[in-house]
C-alpha cells in the first residue's frame, strides 16, 4: 500500500468542503489557490462565506473585513516544524472601517499565527476569536458579544473599553494583559504567565485562572473566585476587590521547559499532575486553568507540542493509495485518515 502524508495545504483544502461556500487563498505560487490576494478574496466573498488562508512563508499584510466571514488559517504551530509547515500570518486585521457600521458582525477568526494587530470599529458585535497565536494589540472597544477562547497571546493587550458581554476563557497569556474590563466581562480558566494580567479592569468577574509568576494588579471592584497564584509577590484579592476560594500554591503543571524563563514555550505542558490543587477545584467543579471550564484546551496531535492545535475543522492526516497502478478510465482506491477537534 502506498501512503501519502499531506501538507496542511491539502489537508485543510479538502477538509473544509463541508462549509457552505468556501474560498481558498495562497500568496505562494507553489501552492496555488482560488485567490492569491486575501483582500480580493474578502471583497469577492458573500456574507457568511468561509475563507481558508494557506500557511506560507509570506505575510498576507493588512486586510479589512466588512462582512460576516469565517476566516480560517493553518493553525497554531511552531514555524518550520516539519510536521506542521508554515503558519497563516496576517499582520493587521480591521473589522469594519466605519464606526457603528457592523457589517463584519458574526465573523469568526481562527487558526492564524503571529497576527500582530486586530482592530474593530465601534458597533461590531458577535465576534469569535479562537485558536489563534497573536499579539501585540487586539482592540474590541465599544463592541458587544465577544467570545475569545483557546488562543495564545504572546505580547501586548486585549482592549475592551466600553465593551459589553465579553467572555475571555481558556487562553494562554504570556507577557500579555487585558485592558479595561467592565461589569459584563467574564475572565475564566486562563493561564497568565510572567506579567501583570490586568490594567484598569473594573467590576469584572475573574475565576478559575492560574497566575503563574504574574502578579495580580490593575483591578478594582472585581470578583475573584477559585484562582491559583504561584510565584507572585502579592495576594490575589487586594484593594477594593472581593472573592473567595483563591489559593497561593504550585499548580503542578505536567512539564515546564525552563524553571527560570516563565514565558510561554511550545514544549511546556500546562496540563496538571494528579496531585495538583487545580484539579476539579473550579467554581464549576472542573479544573482551574485551561483544561477546565466551557472550552477545555484541545491538545495538539504531537505530544511535544500539545498546545499547537489545528482549527476546529476536520483535518486529513493521511491519504493511503490502495492500488499501485490505475489503467485508463480505471478506479483509484484510497482510504483517508482524519481527525476533528471539538468546538
Amino acid at each position: 500500500m502506498k501512503k501519502i502524508t499531506l501538507t496542511l495545504t491539502a489537508i485543510l483544502f479538502m477538509a473544509i468542503s463541508t462549509f457552505a461556500t468556501t474560498w481558498t487563498v495562497s500568496n505562494d505560487v507553489n501552492q496555488p489557490a482560488q485567490f492569491s490576494n486575501l483582500q480580493t478574496a474578502l471583497d469577492s466573498a458573500s456574507a457568511g462565506d468561509t475563507i481558508y488562508v494557506q500557511g506560507t512563508p509570506t505575510d498576507y499584510g493588512t486586510i479589512r473585513i466588512k462582512k460576516q466571514i469565517h476566516l480560517i488559517g493553518a493553525g497554531i504551530k511552531p514555524v518550520g516544524n516539519y510536521l506542521y509547515g508554515y503558519p497563516s500570518t496576517i499582520s493587521t486585521i480591521y473589522l469594519d472601517t466605519v464606526s457603528y457600521i457592523s457589517g463584519a458582525s458574526g465573523t469568526i477568526i481562527e487558526g492564524l499565527t503571529n497576527t500582530s494587530r486586530l482592530y474593530t470599529y465601534s458597533g461590531c458585535k458577535n465576534i469569535i476569536l479562537k485558536r489563534n497565536r497573536a499579539g501585540t494589540i487586539i482592540n474590541f472597544t465599544s463592541c458587544t458579544n465577544i467570545l475569545i477562547y483557546n488562543n495564545i497571546f504572546t505580547s501586548g493587550s486585549i482592549s475592551i473599553s466600553n465593551a459589553s458581554n465579553i467572555i475571555i476563557m481558556n487562553n494562554i497569556f504570556s507577557n500579555a494583559y487585558i485592558l479595561y474590563g467592565g461589569t459584563t466581562t467574564s475572565i475564566s480558566n486562563n493561564i497568565f504567565l510572567n506579567a501583570a494580567p490586568f490594567s484598569a479592569c473594573n467590576s469584572s468577574t475573574i475565576s478559575n485562572n492560574i497566575f503563574y509568576y504574574a502578579n495580580v494588579a490593575g483591578t478594582s471592584y472585581c470578583s475573584f473566585s477559585n484562582n491559583i497564584g504561584f510565584g507572585i509577590s502579592t495576594t490575589i484579592v487586594q484593594g477594593t476587590n472581593t472573592g473567595s476560594g483563591n489559593l497561593t500554591a504550585d499548580p503542578l503543571f505536567t512539564y515546564i521547559y525552563s524553571t527560570t524563563d516563565h514565558t510561554y514555550n511550545d514544549q511546556n505542558k500546562y496540563s496538571t499532575q494528579s496531585a495538583s490543587p487545580a484539579n476539579n477545584a473550579g467554581t464549576d467543579a472542573t479544573d482551574i486553568g485551561i483544561y477546565g471550564g466551557q472550552y477545555p484546551w484541545p491538545e495538539g496531535n504531537i505530544a511535544a507540542y500539545m498546545h499547537c492545535v489545528s482549527p476546529s475543522i476536520p483535518v486529513m492526516q493521511q491519504l493511503n493509495i490502495q492500488n499501485s497502478s490505475v489503467p485508463a478510465n480505471g478506479t483509484l482506491n484510497f482510504s483517508v485518515k482524519a481527525i476533528k477537534a471539538s468546538k
